[in-house]
This record gives C-alpha cells, sequence and structure tokens, in this order.
C-alpha cells in the first residue's frame, strides 16, 4: 500500500493549475502475490464502545501488516483500533517461505466511546394533572446513534 496525494484543478479557469487542491489516497502496490497464503482476519461488525482489539489469522502465513485509516504501516497479529469514528482497516498476511504477500484487504471498525444526551423535556414543579413527558436523545458526534430510550416511573 502506497500513500499518495493527488493534485487536481481549484477551478475550472485559464490558468486551472494556479490554485491546486490534494486529495490523499491510497494505492496497492503490485508485487508478486502469494499463491498458499491466505488472511482469514475477521473485525467485528456494528458499533463498539470501546477500543477494539483485532487478532489478525490465517494460513500459510509467517506474518501481517496492517494499516489503519491509511497510516504508517505496522506488523504483529494484533491490532488496537481506537478513537470515536468510522476506521479504515487495511491488513494482509506475508506467505510462509516465499515472502510475497497476500492482497490487501478492507475493512471497517465503527467505535463510539462517546455517551449519548439525554434529552428528554420533563414539566417543572409538581403537576396536579396529567404530565406529558417527551423522551429523547441524541448522540454527540452523530456515531452510532441512540437505539433506545427507558424510563421507569
Amino acid at each position: 500500500m502506497l500513500a499518495v496525494t493527488l493534485a487536481v484543478p481549484a477551478t475550472a479557469s485559464a490558468n486551472p493549475w494556479a490554485s491546486i487542491n490534494s486529495l490523499p489516497l491510497c494505492v496497492s502496490d503490485t508485487l508478486p502475490a502469494a499463491t498458499t497464503a491466505t488472511d482469514d482476519t475477521t473485525v467485528p461488525s456494528g458499533w463498539r464502545n470501546a477500543a477494539v482489539n483485532v487478532n489478525l489469522q490465517g494460513t500459510g502465513e509467517q506474518g501481517f501488516e496492517w494499516k489503519i485509516d491509511c497510516g504508517t504501516t505496522q506488523t504483529g497479529a494484533t491490532a488496537n483500533i481506537s478513537g470515536t469514528g468510522t476506521h479504515s482497516f487495511l491488513h494482509r498476511a506475508q506467505e510462509t517461505g516465499t515472502g510475497n504477500w497476500t492482497g490487501w484487504v478492507e475493512d471497517f471498525v465503527y467505535v463510539d466511546t462517546t455517551l449519548p444526551v439525554d434529552t428528554s423535556t420533563v414539566p417543572s414543579g409538581w403537576q396536579h394533572d396529567k404530565a406529558t413527558i417527551t423522551l429523547s436523545g441524541t448522540d454527540i458526534g452523530d456515531q452510532s446513534g441512540v437505539s433506545h430510550m427507558v424510563y421507569n416511573l
């Protein structure tokens, strides 16, 4: 995996390259492919409320490489993914004997460590008749959302 920056003209003017926008990209490398190694790594599905440890697994492999959010290439059989948000997790296995790599596999890991906020409205003071209470909540940062509200009378 190679991190590159794509430069594109910012405007369609007489000299479009006078102002440039750059976009970061991850590009796969083209080394000989592994023929017997497999990368059988699975990541947890859905949102998690704490950092996630991913145990890389495969057959016919002598090691793993992985990246989080197209960052620096790491090695090892365990990756720790933390921080609230949707994370791109790229990983591959190195074949025993040849040293060739499987293709990069991209999975997504979802972490939301921010507690939702109760935005319910309740009338103040004593009520002498029926009282209307509106239950509602919000997820700060609009990550995993609020799945349900629980109340007790």
